[in-house]
């Protein structure tokens, strides 16, 4: 055989070759992204001084081959060789808070997972396929990942380019799901499909908070599935169903300019989709994304005193005091004559008054007097006691506290 036919044969053999290989990180898409970035990117030489030498960006930075950096092998895990020759183990998000502890990288993620509440990778859950807990790897893909987040209305659900390439599940909703009957609540959970890549950011929150993932949840956890169903009387838009692309709460839609903040408040996103970390993340400054917050839920806000949402809400919905809210100016409906706030009507307060877990996400049940409970309304329903938010005559010293007195409940 020639020379030249050599040349081709091993050129054939060597592009045979390279098609059997696993899939493994293309030159772009690393480049690309927020570790891989020659500006931006990756860089140990700040935390050690082998790494000076080494261009922002570099695989070495975090993949070690024999210590050729003139430091010490990192002791094997198990007796055996380190995964994906890193400098250090990958268990519990060790190796990503190296970095992401707030020096070098700027904001504190690893302190944020165990805040109050939040995505604690030392707490584990038993699912229907083994047991769940919060790595980093399940909602970051650090080869692909960039930068960019997403911008509130504008980028409707779509996931940002921190969630690029995550594994996630895709929900496909049927319905109007059957009328409830008076009294009582329907939710159907929607049908998953598992997909290596997310292009909307409830796909990867349903992956966990979900029957995709639970049959039996953990105390406090509810079925989002269920709740996010479009078709429900109540809910909050974060998938892009229904078919036609309009919420369902007519009020909101005619009024957005005067009952939203910007830029919710536009013609444009009068019909825009969520991300459910709009309400869902840090409540001090920092990264943003739902690693942690100090309130309840990994919430953004809450208060301004216990069971009152009226700060979170407020982020997205104008003050009561805004003269296209109508019955909301009134002084009984206001904090602090009702305690609760928003949630003395709306979505109702978890506890002594009725309500459950997760009424915000959606919701679809009737009244007793067979009213369908749109805007979240729940007055005249129970889930949990024989007495609802708006039938519990708990005026106490003036204060509403989560009965509407003057407001008995239609058909009790």
């Amino acid at each position: 055989m020639s020379g030249k036919l050599k040349v081709i044969f091993l050129g054939v053999m060597l592009a045979a070759f390279c098609s059997q290989m696993p899939q493994s990180v293309q030159a772009g898409p690393y480049g690309d992204s927020a570790h891989g970035d020659a500006t931006i990117g990756v860089d140990r030489s700040s935390i050690d001084t082998h790494y000076s030498n080494y261009a922002t960006g570099n695989c070495g930075h975090c993949h070690e081959q024999h210590a050729s950096l003139g430091g010490s092998e990192p002791v094997p895990v198990g007796g055996g060789p380190d995964d994906y020759l890193l400098f250090d183990v990958m268990s519990s998000n060790t190796f990503c808070n190296t970095c992401h502890d707030g020096s070098p990288v700027t904001g504190d993620v690893a302190r944020q997972t165990t805040d109050t509440s939040g995505h604690d990778p030392s707490i584990s859950y038993v699912g229907t396929s083994g047991t769940i807990s919060a790595s980093c790897l399940d909602c970051h893909d650090p080869h692909v990942a960039q930068e960019t987040t997403h911008s509130e209305a504008v980028d409707g659900n779509t996931a940002s380019g921190v969630l690029l390439n995550v594994a996630g599940v895709r929900a496909s909703w049927t319905g109007p799901p059957p009328a409830p009957t008076p009294g009582n609540e329907t939710l159907i959970s929607p049908n998953y499909t598992a997909t290596d890549a997310i292009t909307k950011e409830y796909e990867l929150c349903l992956k966990c908070h979900s029957s995709y993932a639970f049959n039996t949840f953990p105390a406090g956890w509810t079925d989002q599935g269920k709740e996010f169903n479009p078709y429900n009387y109540s809910f909050h838009p974060v998938s892009d169903e229904p078919i036609d692309g309009q919420w369902n709460n007519t009020w909101l839609r005619a009024n957005y300019a005067n009952a939203l903040w910007s830029p919710w408040n536009t013609l444009a996103n009068r019909d825009a989709r969520m991300h459910c970390s709009d309400c869902h993340g840090s409540n001090l400054a920092g990264p943003v994304g739902p690693h942690g917050s100090n309130v309840v839920y990994i919430l953004k806000a809450t208060g301004p005193v216990t069971n009152n949402y009226d700060d979170l809400c407020n982020m997205c919905h104008r003050p009561t005091n805004s003269s296209a809210f109508g019955n909301h100016n009134r002084g009984q409906h206001l904090y602090p004559n009702n305690r609760l706030g928003c949630v003395g009507c709306h979505g109702g307060p978890v506890g002594n008054y009725g309500g459950r877990r997760g009424n915000v996400h959606g919701t679809n049940y009737r009244w007793a007097s067979g009213q369908p409970a749109y805007k979240f309304l729940v007055g005249g329903y129970n889930y949990i006691l024989t007495s609802n938010t708006c039938a519990a005559s708990t005026v106490t010293a003036g204060i509403n506290d989560g009965g509407c007195k003057g407001h008995p409940p239609k058909g009790y």
